[in-house]
């Protein structure tokens, strides 16, 4: 992936008072994947974007700077 837009997720997290665990939980990515993405490092998979984006209800372009 070339950016991710962290704040999106950040922002959604705050307004639906989540922690990381219930994010998680709620997307069906590990806690790992979502530290990974939000230091921005490299993740190889597209598969936990796209659960978040369906979770947050949001269009994967979004959430991806391509």
């Amino acid at each position: 992936m070339d950016k991710i837009n962290i704040q999106i997720i950040v922002d959604y997290m705050q307004q639906h008072k989540l922690n990381k665990a219930q994010f998680c939980d709620a997307c069906g990515i590990s806690i790992y994947t979502l530290n990974k993405i939000l230091k921005n490092e490299s993740i190889r998979k597209i598969t936990p974007f796209i659960k978040m984006a369906l979770y947050m209800k949001v269009k994967l372009k979004d959430l991806l700077y391509f």
